[in-house]
């Protein structure tokens, strides 16, 4: 039994050997493949890498046949000169005749839209169908621009210069207002303004003058309690005692004597009420009294014609009562200064209050302006013509030939005129005198 297992163990090892042997070649053979699998991955990225390069030159190629085919069928197109092309001896396009007219068309139409516009925006008065037109208003009087440096001289025009143009046109308001259409209404008269500064005072003052230059009574009372001006125009020394607006505040139920307010100017001979600044007063008060309609009643009993120079419309309520006491009421206009709403906002309340508005004086006006006034519109103001007509007597202008020549008659001196109409008639001394033009000058 020992024999038989050493020959097993014997042939156990003999079979454990070739084991390992074949063992050995298993893993040599391993190895071997493991490498043949490196290099056939490594095979496989080259082949795909010029896959790659292999695709980007086949796109290069088919752009180049498309191209090349393009060249070849534009190549053998056919190509035929329908005409010979000339230059143009003028442009065919743009036209200039359409273009000019176009432009002259564009342009009136833009100048007619920017005018209306304009005219919509701007707000001030500057010509008389502003007045006329779009107020209803008549135009009574034009007063030419005054060229003095103070208020109070400007007022007192009608008496340093009776022969001015503005003393004229202050003299034809005076005789529109006596004439029968407004002879009743022109008794108590009121001077309003929109706004300070359009010239109520110096008219008011200048109407007054002239009023009693032509020999009538004539009262000028300074109702313009909170800024009074008419003690200053006319050189009154006033104390409180006399002033209107302190008399009126202390009345009361007690009867007033006005007749102790007046103060008589010699020169032109008016009678003037004025009043000290409002001080303790409060105009508020006295223009909502009795005694009002009393002072009123008692000038239209001792006077021809009372003359009011009022506060200006719209900073205080004041016009309005002062309006419904008197006959008639004349709205102060200022080219290119008077707002068209603000006097048309007082020409509507004045009337739904009951007040007789009369018309529109237009106030500084410049003489060398034709664009405002001038002669075409239908009431002629036209003041490089002015003197045209000698200032409303009838007289024409010397000619060049006649102005080296010496008048016909001495000045002061009466003459007779020979119109057209071949009828002589006699021309007084001082109409004569305005006719030589020594009243020429403002």
């Amino acid at each position: 039994a020992l024999q038989t297992g050493i020959a097993t163990l014997r042939v156990t090892r003999n079979q454990l050997a070739s084991l390992y042997k074949k063992q050995e070649e298993l893993r040599a053979e391993l190895s071997s493949v493991e490498q043949r699998i490196v290099f056939a991955e490594s095979g496989l990225s080259t082949m795909e890498s010029e896959f790659e390069i292999a695709g980007e030159v086949l796109t290069g190629l088919i752009l180049d046949e498309n191209k090349a085919r393009l060249e070849q069928e534009s190549n053998n197109e056919m190509v035929r000169v329908g005409c010979v092309a000339e230059e143009p001896e003028k442009p065919v396009l743009p036209n200039p005749y359409i273009i000019f007219g176009a432009g002259i068309v564009l342009s009136v139409a833009l100048g007619f839209l920017f005018v209306l516009v304009v005219d919509n925006l701007e707000d001030t008065i500057v010509n008389l169908s502003d007045i006329e037109g779009r107020l209803a208003l008549k135009v009574l009087a034009v007063l030419p621009h005054v060229r003095q440096r103070t208020r109070e001289r400007v007022a007192r025009t009608l008496i340093s210069d009776k022969f001015s143009r503005f003393s004229e046109a202050v003299a034809g308001l005076r005789n529109l207002l006596d004439s029968p259409r407004y002879e009743t209404m022109s008794h108590c008269l009121l001077i309003i303004s929109t706004q300070p500064g359009e010239g109520k005072t110096i008219t008011s003052t200048s109407l007054a003058t002239s009023y009693a230059q032509a020999g009538r009574r004539v009262l000028h009372v300074d109702f313009d309690l909170r800024r009074p001006r008419l003690a200053r125009v006319w050189g009154v020394e006033l104390a409180e005692d006399k002033s209107f607006s302190h008399v009126l505040q202390r009345a009361g139920k007690d009867t007033v004597d006005f007749s102790k307010l007046v103060n008589h100017i010699p020169d032109p001979g008016i009678d003037v009420i004025c009043s000290l600044p409002p001080e303790g007063v409060s105009p508020a008060t006295i223009f909502g009294s009795r005694v009002m309609r009393d002072f009123f009643a008692w000038a239209r009993a001792n006077y021809d014609h009372i003359i009011v120079d009022a506060p200006p419309f719209g900073l205080v309520g004041d016009v309005v009562s002062l309006a419904a006491l008197v006959d008639g009421v004349l709205v102060m206009c200022c080219p290119d200064r008077t707002h068209f709403k603000s006097i048309q906002h007082c020409v509507r309340t004045l009337a739904e209050s009951g007040a007789n508005i009369l018309g529109v004086v237009v106030n500084d006006v410049e003489v060398s302006s034709e664009l405002v006034f001038n002669a075409n519109l239908r009431h002629g103001y036209g003041y490089k013509r002015y003197g045209g007509y000698g200032y409303g007597y009838g007289y024409r202008p010397r000619t060049r030939s006649e102005k080296g020549r010496p008048p016909a008659v001495a000045k002061g001196a009466a003459r007779e005129n020979v119109p057209g109409d071949g009828k002589p008639e006699t021309v007084k001394p001082q109409d004569a005198a305005a006719d030589d033009g020594t009243g020429d000058d403002e």
